[in-house]
Parts: structure tokens; C-alpha cells; sequence
């Protein structure tokens, strides 16, 4: 028997035979399309009425009603109907657990990635020299060499920072 990874801490399980990871492969497809687990986390708060999901995810009706008809399928939403309108539930509630135990696992990640681009104090960011000196004498110093931080921010938006000095877009 092998070990795996189960609530953040090593499990025994037993192998899975094709026809059992067929059936897990599938239930990790429904859940791979974020408008479903955008309806999923909306239903964390409790039911709701399908008008109500619509408004909270801004999609189609027509598009959030085909991605409840096959969260219902798979068994992970159930579906209630009181007069005309259509009532919405998380039947299964491994799933709350599964998102929450994929997202800390997720922001565990993030964050240690996030720690690798944390600045000793003796190095001086780019950001930092922006803010000390005119944006001319930056431009001349580092003429010739990548763009400074004013210019181009990690994402490519080139204005971010301009923004974020309240300056004008295109000083």
C-alpha cells in the first residue's frame, strides 16, 4: 500500500481500479470550469433561487442554469422546486471541505512564492528609488537598461504605478 495526501496529513488508501478513477476523474472535470465553482462558493451561504445565483455571478441565465443542470447531475448540488421557482443547494458538503482544502493548500503555495521576492534591507528596489527621485534623473540614470519601475509594472500594465503616484497617465 502507498501513502496520500489527505486533510494535511499522510493517509493510507487502498488503489483505485479504472472504473473507480473513471468516476473521480469525473467529478474533478465538473468542478474544473469556474463559473461552477463560482455558483458552488455562492452556495456556501446557503440555497438560492437560480435568479438569485444569476445576479450573484453575472452570468446568462441560460449559461448558469446549464452549469447547475450538471452540478445536479454529478450529485454535488441538489435541486428543489417551490411554484415556478427552481431552489439551489450544496447536496454534497465534501465538497466545502475539498474547496477549502484546495485553496489553503493554494495559498500555502502563493505565499511561499510570495516570500522568495521579499527584499533584504540593504537592497534598494526600483519602486524605492521612484519615490526619492524625479522621474527625469531615474530615466537618465538607468538610460539604456530595462524599463523602471514607473514604466512597467510585474503584470505589463504600463500605467499601474503612475496610478498608484496619483499621476496623470502619459506624464
Amino acid at each position: 500500500m502507498s501513502s496520500g495526501y489527505f486533510g494535511g496529513r499522510m493517509a493510507r488508501h487502498v488503489p483505485l481500479n479504472d472504473q473507480a478513477l473513471e468516476i473521480v476523474s469525473h467529478r474533478f472535470s465538473v468542478l474544473g470550469e469556474p463559473m461552477r465553482l463560482r455558483l458552488i462558493q455562492v452556495l456556501f451561504d446557503g440555497e438560492k433561487h437560480v435568479n438569485a445565483l444569476v445576479e450573484a455571478t453575472g452570468g446568462t441565465q441560460a449559461n448558469v442554469s446549464r452549469h447547475l443542470q450538471t452540478l445536479a447531475r454529478a450529485h454535488i448540488l441538489s435541486r428543489r422546486k417551490d411554484g415556478l421557482q427552481v431552489f439551489y443547494a450544496i447536496a454534497d458538503p465534501s465538497i466545502v471541505r475539498l474547496c477549502e482544502l484546495v485553496c489553503g493548500s493554494l495559498e500555502e503555495t502563493l505565499n511561499k512564492r510570495a516570500g522568495a521576492f521579499v527584499q533584504s534591507p540593504a537592497r534598494v528596489s526600483p519602486r524605492q528609488i521612484v519615490k526619492r527621485e524625479p522621474r527625469e534623473q531615474v530615466r537618465e540614470r538607468v538610460a539604456g537598461s530595462a524599463p523602471v519601475a514607473s514604466e512597467v509594472s510585474s503584470t505589463g500594465d504600463t500605467d499601474v504605478f503612475r496610478r498608484a503616484e496619483g499621476l496623470k497617465v502619459g506624464d
